[in-house]
């Protein structure tokens, strides 16, 4: 992401403390009554705005394969917000179905999000060729249902946010 504030916050803190595409921002600055009343929070002149995340909980998967013409067996989609891939579906068979099998807390599902391949965030083209050629792919997904995180300051950013995600 390049928000000025939300970029230069993401910078200084560690990746399970950024603010990510789809995350929600359900408080701005102690503001939680409404879009418009939290955007003319956002728009007042301050050093620094506090803002409560809610964010969904995240899955790290590594599929691994013998050469990149193994099929992993998922198809995918560009998701509405253009910023991440989303897993349309999941075959019977091929490396994703293998690791589901080994790995039923971390599974790889239909509807969830893609946002990183191989640390390639937002940039869809490189994500998807990356998945094509790599035979091995860290991914980085969304499941789940939305969870309120409360706030902490982080000194010199501008910004305060703290989601969690495993």
């Amino acid at each position: 992401m390049s928000f000025g504030l939300v970029e230069n916050y993401n910078k200084s803190v560690e990746a399970d403390r950024r603010v990510y595409p789809g995350d929600i921002i359900v408080s701005v600055s102690g503001e939680s009554r409404g879009a418009e009343k939290m955007t003319s929070k956002l728009q007042e002149a301050a050093d620094t705005y506090l803002l409560e995340i809610c964010c969904v909980p995240m899955v790290e998967v590594t599929l691994k394969r013998d050469a990149p013409e193994v099929n992993l067996g998922i198809s995918l989609v560009v998701g509405k917000s253009q910023q991440a891939l989303m897993v349309k579906g999941v075959k019977d068979t091929g490396v994703a179905a293998e690791h589901n099998k080994a790995n039923a807390d971390a599974c790889v599902k239909a509807g969830m999000q893609i946002l990183a391949v191989n640390d390639l965030r937002v940039n869809i083209q490189g994500m998807c060729e990356e998945a094509k050629n790599s035979p091995t792919l860290h991914l980085l997904l969304r499941e789940g249902v939305p969870i309120s995180i409360a706030p902490t300051p982080v000194a010199n950013t501008g910004l305060q946010a703290t989601p969690t995600r495993r």
